[in-house]
């Protein structure tokens, strides 16, 4: 079930200290209105938009102003179920100290509104306004029953509700100044404010009495949290751009351009946990923790504060950048010479609250980096080119992995620990493609590529704790491999001489089959520290050794049916670093095949439906620590009907 969050709690501010009485308070109403469980029914996914715009055309044409606005609500459920198993390394292998079962149940409801005006003046100057705002609030149980960290039977309750809110402006220009002669200038500035809301996060720990049979609250094992985060950026973006043919067949492209970057963080955590009190045989929170139990006298339970060091941070990210370019192009050859200047400052401050001179533990990355790039290309005829290309890239920490302060990664669902102490990643990129094309859609190309990184950044597991992921630079990484694209109609087969004669008939020509493969080789050098890391010698991490996609489309030229089936696949790829003689953990591969289908109705003109299938096969998703199987769940199916309308 969910428990409701207390009136008044939604506008609880983390960031300002409690005094006593008023702590008391807090305690009474987390008692009497934070444990108020109620049944959650699962329903189906749902959502609705709606779109409305029109073109207004003066002066014969001569400008124009348009719009478009609309919105859309839309609400998901999310169940699953999973099995999760930590190992420690011993002199006898791997051996088991935490194995439990995960349940997760989510609701998501999402809303978004947006708007945009166009003014347009002849065909040199164009303005546009756009404003976007999305709103998403989640809903969210999480059970976890089983031998946990303690070493006995547990479960272990987490509920919270969560509110993540943008909002976006974003005025732009391009305007063609012919009396320059081809000079095109294109302007932009954005504004963005992000949120994020956890008004009341409760952790509950019930323990197993052996002797009745069933849990009973653990008093020692709860705590509720208050979490905020505000984000807001600004950005100014110029790009300049002249062209000039200097005789038939000659000529070049040339480009400038600057954009400035202020981004503000601040974000804070606030925690607290009932202390003191009775030891209750009973699993209901509401018998433990009511009017009753809560106060100053003996026996009876009190709020403390129990927020950490790291709970709160504050960044600031400072990032300008120029550019220059030129694409030149002669005969059968393109050349593109590009290079970009960035300069960024990017500090986070992470600082106890509420404390006496405290000592601030302060992440910084400061650099000045020049990036060239550059691709030659040689169409040696109608159908067929060759093209070189080179070019360096950044991978910057995100903010708050520079905070020691630990989060949620979205996609292991593990907890990871920032480090103040993270540097850039540097990454050079090289890649030879030949391309053919057999029309202006079908074609067929071969890439051979090579990255190297220094200084990339990776998760490894916590010597203390397998539950718990750090991050950190290693010394370099290599990424190199090649990599087949396909993607052609079947017309042909109906005079194929293996086609048998019922075959011939079917309408060939409509039907696609598209197919991408990669396969790659990577290594990490962690230089001549590498710590506690057991494997020093290994692929980088998140890195499969091959990709594979296939597609089989159905398009006829009317587009009045469309159909695809879809297969993708990766190979096992480190999504854990092993450390202290623990094996790296290895993600299985994963093999999915969704459909997709849309038709046009005969209703009247605009109307079209839609269908959505998604992991057809539902095959287990693994990962696994050697032979032993760390974590096993099923992304389950997903079926998706909708039914639009254009005017």
């Amino acid at each position: 079930g969910t428990r409701a969050a207390p009136p008044g709690l939604l506008s609880f501010d983390p960031s300002r200290p409690l005094p006593p009485q008023e702590l008391a308070d807090l305690g009474r109403a987390l008692a009497a209105k934070g444990y108020d469980t109620r049944t959650k029914s699962i329903g189906p996914d749902s959502s609705l938009a709606l779109a409305i715009g029109d073109d207004f055309n003066f002066s014969d044409g001569e400008w124009s102003l348009g719009y478009i606005a609309g919105l859309r609500h839309a609400q998901s459920w999310d169940i699953r179920e999973e099995e999760r198993t930590f190992y420690a390394a011993t002199n006898a292998g791997l051996a088991a100290n935490e194995f439990f079962e995960r349940t997760q149940t989510e609701r998501a409801v999402d809303s978004s509104l947006f708007g945009s005006a166009g003014f347009t003046y002849g065909e040199r100057h164009q303005v546009n306004l756009n404003l976007i705002r999305l709103r998403q609030t989640t809903d969210e149980v999480q059970t976890d029953e089983g031998v946990l960290g303690s070493g006995n039977f547990e479960r272990l309750a987490t509920l919270q509700w969560i509110e993540n809110e943008l909002q976006l402006g974003q005025l732009n220009g391009k305007h063609s100044l012919p009396v320059l002669g081809n000079f095109v200038v294109d302007w932009q500035y954005s504004t963005a404010k992000a949120s994020r809301e956890a008004p009341n996060v409760r952790v509950e720990r019930f323990a197993f009495n052996e002797d009745t049979g069933q849990f009973r609250v653990d008093t020692f094992g709860n705590e509720q949290r208050f979490e905020s985060l505000q984000d807001d950026a600004d950005e100014y973006k110029l790009d300049l751009l002249w062209e000039k043919e200097f005789r038939d067949g000659i000529g070049a492209r040339f480009g400038a351009g600057a954009s400035i970057l202020r981004r503000e963080r601040d974000s804070s955590i606030r925690r607290f946990r009932f202390i003191g009190g009775s030891r209750f045989n009973t699993d209901s929170l509401e018998e433990v923790y009511n009017s009753t139990t809560i106060g100053p006298g003996p026996g009876q339970f009190r709020l403390q504060d129990r927020s950490q060091t790291t709970d709160s941070y504050s960044a600031s990210v400072d990032l300008d950048a120029l550019y220059l370019s030129t694409d030149a192009y002669w005969g059968d050859f393109r050349l593109y010479l590009g290079a970009r200047q960035e300069e960024i400052f990017q500090e986070v401050v992470t600082l106890q609250p509420f404390v006496v001179n405290p000592t601030p533990q302060i992440g910084v990355v400061d650099e000045r980096s020049l990036l060239p790039a550059a691709t030659l290309t040689w169409a040696y005829s109608d159908k067929a080119q060759v093209r070189l290309a080179y070019g360096d890239s950044l991978a910057r920490p995100d903010i708050r992995e520079q905070s020691p302060a630990n989060f949620i990664d979205p996609l292991l669902d593990v907890r990871v620990e920032g480090n103040p102490d993270l540097r850039q990643t540097e990454i050079n990129n090289l890649d030879l493609r030949w391309e053919y094309y057999f029309s202006a859609t079908e074609s067929l190309s071969v890439a051979y590529f090579r990255k190297t990184f220094d200084s990339p950044i990776e998760l490894v597991e916590s010597p203390a704790s397998g539950r718990l992921l750090r991050i950190f630079n290693a010394e370099s990484a290599t990424n190199s491999g090649v990599e087949i694209d396909y993607y052609r109609s079947m017309a042909g087969l109906e005079s194929s001489r293996f086609m048998p004669s019922f075959g011939r008939s079917l309408p060939w020509q409509d039907v696609f089959i598209g197919l991408n493969y990669a396969r790659i080789e990577s290594e990490i050098d962690l230089g001549d520290t590498p710590g506690i890391v057991t494997n020093t010698s290994r692929p980088l991490q998140g890195q499969s050794p091959y990709v594979a996609n296939m597609s089989l489309s159905y398009l006829p030229a009317d587009g009045d049916i469309e159909a695809t089936l879809l297969y993708n696949v990766s190979g096992e790829r480190i999504s854990q670093v092993g450390v202290s003689g623990r094996p790296d953990t290895y993600e299985q591969p994963f093999h999915q095949v969704d459909f997709t289908f849309s038709a046009k109705l005969p209703w009247g003109e605009g109307w079209k439906a839609k269908l959505r299938l998604r992991n057809l096969l539902d095959p287990a998703a693994e990962f696994k620590i050697g032979d032993e199987v760390a974590r096993t769940y099923n992304k389950g199916r997903e079926v998706a009907f909708s039914l639009e309308w254009r005017m």
